[in-house]
């Protein structure tokens, strides 16, 4: 598993290995799609693209899958996966007979399915624990701290997982030199880093963007500052939660505190509320803190006040 929040870069660093690897690859990328029902029918049109030298030995499963559909049925909703399953242990069989090592399957944006079914991310882990076990096919999944790690390690298949990479923000000094080496004066590019962006490279990237288009710095820092706040009252709204509650203060003075220490003040249920709002993240340490630096700086404004 490979986590970090959004716009940290993980689908770039991913892409980026992948463009660097020797051929054959025996690697294939797939974003994971919004609707969670096009899952198979997708990936199995995206292998025939990437899998073509064995597409006849595909055909020739697909023979034997449909032999077996009758039983399956139409009813079962799983039953496109089952049969694309099927053709990937085999192509995977075939691949490491010639290649002498097993395919890699990388699947991007897996909180899309961890938010609307949960049970076939299940089916999912399921099928990369049996093919860890065989030895034959490597799965890689990608996603944002919180609701996919929840899920995937409270099943037993969790102990077949290799420890999760995560991939975080860049330092403060490396954020600020990015903003001066774009032309942005030393001042305006700490005051961003501090008190908006931190090393969120999306946020930076974006706010690089938006410099060339603005004479006065101060007005775009007072807009894009605006825009992000009022998205955390938006993300508020889904969570019922004062602003000024004892948890956020306790945040504010500590910065990052343990599940264990926040569940004296704040229920777990609510912890993992604000999780998958993004006020707060979870770390592999088993400690949360704010999600970003701007939430961070808008919580002590609130409370400043």
């Amino acid at each position: 598993m490979i986590l970090g929040e959004h716009g940290t870069g993980k689908t770039t660093l991913v892409q980026n290995t992948i463009l660097n690897l020797q051929e054959p690859k025996g690697v294939v990328y797939f974003e994971c799609p919004s609707n969670v029902k096009e899952f198979a029918k997708n990936l199995t049109k995206h292998l025939d693209c990437e899998l073509y030298p064995f597409k006849l030995r595909d055909v020739f499963v697909q023979w034997i899958a449909n032999s077996v559909r009758k039983e399956q049925g139409e009813h079962s909703e799983y039953s496109n996966w089952n049969l694309l399953s099927m053709q990937l242990l085999n192509t995977a069989y075939y691949y490491m007979k010639e290649y002498k090592r097993p395919i890699v399957l990388v699947l991007d944006q897996v909180d899309r399915i961890a938010k609307k079914d949960p049970e076939f991310l299940g089916i999912l882990q399921d099928f990369a624990k049996d093919c860890a076990d065989r030895g034959s096919l490597v799965i890689v999944f990608i996603a944002s701290e919180g609701l996919v790690p929840q899920i995937m390690k409270s099943r037993s298949a969790w102990s077949r997982a290799i420890i999760p990479f995560e991939v975080g923000d860049i330092s403060d000094d490396e954020a600020m030199e990015f903003l001066q080496d774009s032309g942005i004066d030393k001042k305006n590019a700490e005051d961003v880093v501090k008190y908006l962006t931190g090393g969120r490279f999306t946020l930076l990237k974006d706010f690089q963007a938006l410099s060339q288009y603005y004479a006065n710095l101060k007005i775009l820092f007072s807009e894009f500052k605006e825009k992000m706040f009022t998205q955390i009252k938006k993300d508020l709204d889904t969570v019922d939660l004062p602003e000024n509650h004892e948890f956020f203060i306790k945040l504010i003075e500590a910065h990052r505190i343990g599940i264990a220490q926040a569940k004296t003040i704040i229920p777990l249920n609510m912890i993992r509320k604000l999780v998958e709002a993004n006020i707060i993240k979870e770390h592999q340490n088993y400690t949360v803190s704010f999600h970003t630096r701007y939430i961070e700086t808008y919580f002590k404004e609130v409370n400043k006040s």
